[in-house]
């Protein structure tokens, strides 16, 4: 329903959340008619995600202690990434997120519970907060901690050590941490599910290569990245953006799927 009132022009929206709605429209036609499509929406699972996020408390002002309660366009973007199957294997069809959108709209509230939904459901989970500082990384991360605090199942099962930012699944054996870019533990590394916090300040992409090949090994992993719009240029936030574009653009003019279209990046 958000995608179509998008379209319509109910919703005021941008050139960029016009295509991604018209991407996933056509997606989700072809996935209906065309049995060559390589994709599925399980709605089940988009709703489990749902579900479990709207049970998370908030912690600020007037909010404080009431269930989180998912706008539209949150539901748009995380139901693809938890709703879009793969046929051949059932796995999840995205393995990277682009979230650009203006300040105070909840992104850092919004990934926290995404990194505490795969700490819980992820055997093995390593997930991280990264940014170009380890005060920045960590803003994600007290979103998790004060989320967890305000459960008291979610207090029970999971521990969480102040002093290395770190939060741990016993469980499961999983972990959350808060990294810093310029960290030196970040080789190594065996994500299941990172967040690049305000990728339009970074000066390179060396960390998103970093994240992304410490991923090979896992079936379902996700990376995030997010931010603001910058004057950034040379960003990997600006090269990124520009990706998601291009391929959103491809898909309209010329409505069919490219190997790149298949893989990119919801926007």
């Amino acid at each position: 329903s958000y995608a179509n009132e998008v379209i319509s022009g109910v919703i005021v929206s941008c050139e960029a959340t016009k295509l991604a709605c018209y991407r996933f429209l056509d997606d989700y036609k072809k996935s209906l008619e065309d049995p060559n499509y390589p994709f599925y929406f399980d709605e089940k699972a988009a709703d489990k995600f749902f579900r479990f996020a709207e049970k998370c408390k908030q912690y600020n002002d007037k909010w404080a202690g009431k269930c989180l309660q998912l706008q539209p366009w949150q539901k748009f973007i995380l139901g693809q990434l938890y709703g879009w199957k793969r046929k051949s294997d059932n796995l999840r069809r995205f393995r990277k997120c682009f979230l650009q959108c203006g300040r105070k709209n909840g992104k850092s509230t919004l990934i926290a519970i995404t990194l505490l939904y795969d700490l819980l459901l992820t055997k093995g989970a390593q997930a991280y907060t990264v940014a170009t500082t380890k005060e920045q990384a960590s803003i994600v991360f007290d979103c998790i901690k004060e989320t967890i605090r305000q459960d008291d199942t979610l207090s029970r099962v999971l521990k969480i050590f102040r002093s290395t930012r770190r939060i741990v699944n016993p469980q499961v054996a999983g972990k959350i941490e808060a990294l810093a870019s310029e960290s030196n533990t970040l080789d190594g590394l065996n994500c299941s599910c990172a967040v690049v916090d305000e990728i339009g300040a970074h000066r390179n992409a060396d960390l998103v290569n970093i994240l992304e090949t410490s991923m090979g090994s896992r079936p379902e992993p996700l990376l995030f990245m997010i931010g603001s719009a910058t004057d950034n240029m040379n960003s990997p936030g600006k090269a990124e953006h520009d990706r998601c574009i291009k391929m959103l653009k491809a898909r309209k003019e010329t409505g069919t799927c490219s190997a790149e279209d298949y893989r990119c990046s919801i926007y």
